[in-house]
């Protein structure tokens, strides 16, 4: 905002410049009387833009300044890997990228809530002890896990011999039922036939054959 005003600001001083040799009548300016006036104005205006930018300025660059060198610094400054002390392991830095990646993939085992680890004592034994920790822990949640597959696949399938029992019994329901009716039905029939040959052995006796 600042800096807008301060070109604005020079802007109106070039504009009153010119038209204290040449009155800019176009712009409102008849006179040189009005475009000293307008230098004027202008000056104080750049001169206070100018001196409000000043200390604005100074905390974003003190901020870069900061940036800078905390960057230059974590530049010159690589990270140890552990792989360059006496007694290290041959392929330290494949296992430490294995580390890495088994890190990236599950956050979780490397969580500081467990108990820490134990500190480093010298080089000869400290990396192989952490290797196999993680190594343990990868196979323990890999346990867990097959685990927890097992159970979620046992329960699947008692969830389905459940399902398949109880289609049997409502299809051996439904097939007990079409045999109970159609037996009624014959039943029904059977006895709608004896009462029709009753009624006819009646009729044949009253009108005396």
């Amino acid at each position: 905002m600042n800096a807008l005003v301060g070109l604005l600001s020079l802007l109106g001083i070039m504009v009153g410049l010119i038209s204290v040799a040449v009155p800019l009548r176009f712009l409102k300016i008849h006179s040189r009387r009005i475009a000293l006036m307008v230098v004027a104005t202008c000056s104080a205006t750049f001169f206070a833009a100018v001196a409000l930018d000043g200390p604005a300025r100074a905390p974003a660059e003190s901020a870069k300044a900061v940036s800078a060198s905390t960057q230059q610094a974590l530049a010159s400054s690589p990270v140890d890997d552990g792989c360059q002390l006496a007694g290290a392991l041959p392929n330290c830095k494949e296992e430490v990228a294995k580390i890495a990646a088994a890190k990236a993939a599950n956050p979780s085992l490397f969580s500081r809530s467990g108990p820490s680890p134990t500190k480093q004592t010298n080089g000869s034994n400290s990396a192989p002890n952490y290797v196999d920790d993680v190594m343990n822990k990868l196979k323990a949640s890999e346990a867990s896990a097959n685990v927890k597959a097992l159970a979620a696949q046992r329960e699947y399938d008692a969830a389905k011999f459940r399902s398949e029992t109880a289609n049997n019994r409502f299809e051996s329901a439904v097939k007990n039922y079409d045999t109970a009716s159609q037996r009624y039905k014959l039943e029904s029939d059977s006895r709608i036939y004896d009462l029709r040959i009753q009624e006819r052995e009646r009729e044949r006796q009253r009108r005396g054959y």
